[in-house]
């Protein structure tokens, strides 16, 4: 008697966790080898652009007309206008591990917070102001990068201080609206660390920068 046959389900289809970078100019060398290490780790690779720049394959590209000198400030747009849940990584990061079990964690936003203080050459404390490094952003709160842009047009409006020239300018706006959410910060030298010099020992870090 043969066995009779059963109408199996369809696999469900569990999406990728998304890494999302921004970068614009015609060498795409570095974030090309972002991409790939986003791939490699599990993840799907979501590239922001301009309408100029070459893409890079295996990415889902998303491009933006936003012009301007300061590609930080057009990067905050980009973001905002993007919106998506993940983690926001600058384009010369490298991903070395699967990291999903951030995003498992109870947060809005998710920063690495810098480990050393900072003073300018006029003495200012700069990691004071800017506490966080902006290069790793880990959003659940759809809300969290509007705001930012929000944030620093209102402070362009209300103390006649245009933001938008400064180089630093999300990293200024990210204490400030982190601030107000449910915030998690992570230890910089895993989830955002500096490779100093060739041969340096970075077998516990998750990204590189």
């Amino acid at each position: 008697q043969g066995k009779q046959g059963h109408n199996l389900p369809h696999a469900i289809k569990i999406p990728m966790m998304n890494v999302i970078f921004y970068h614009i100019g015609p060498d795409v060398s570095i974030p090309r080898m972002l991409a790939e290490s986003i791939r490699k780790t599990g993840h799907n690779p979501v590239f922001l652009t301009d309408n100029k720049t070459e893409g890079i394959e295996g990415c889902e590209t998303h491009r933006f007309g936003f012009t301007g000198e300061n590609v930080v400030w057009k990067r905050m747009l980009c973001y905002a206008e993007y919106n998506q849940e993940g983690i926001y990584l600058d384009s010369d990061m490298m991903v070395m591990k699967n990291l999903e079990p951030i995003m498992a964690l109870d947060f809005d936003v998710a920063l690495t917070k810098v480990s050393h203080q900072i003073i300018d050459p006029k003495g200012v404390n700069l990691t004071a102001l800017m506490p966080y490094n902006g290069g790793f952003i880990a959003v659940k709160d759809k809300t969290f990068l509007p705001a930012m842009v929000r944030h620093v047009i209102d402070t362009q409006n209300e103390a006649d201080v245009d933001l938008t020239q400064y180089w630093y300018c999300d990293q200024m706006t990210l204490a400030e609206v982190a601030g107000t959410r449910n915030l998690v910060e992570l230890p910089v030298k895993i989830y955002n660390k500096t490779v100093k010099k060739p041969g340096m020992d970075v077998s516990g870090a998750w990204v590189l920068h």
